[in-house]
């Protein structure tokens, strides 16, 4: 079964890897909306737990 902080940590670092690897978000300085809703998904997670 998998732990809640391992699904916080695992939603962190898809954020992270699809910030750094995506050419929209490199180029604009700014989050593309993928990178929206992955964050929001992990912000998400972290109010569930309640952190």
């Amino acid at each position: 079964m998998i732990q809640k902080n391992e699904l916080i940590e695992q939603a962190r670092l898809t954020h992270e890897a699809h910030v750094d690897g995506c050419r929209t978000c490199r180029a604009n300085g700014t989050p593309c909306p993928a990178a929206k809703l992955l964050r929001r998904e992990y912000n998400n997670l972290l109010r569930t737990v309640g952190r």
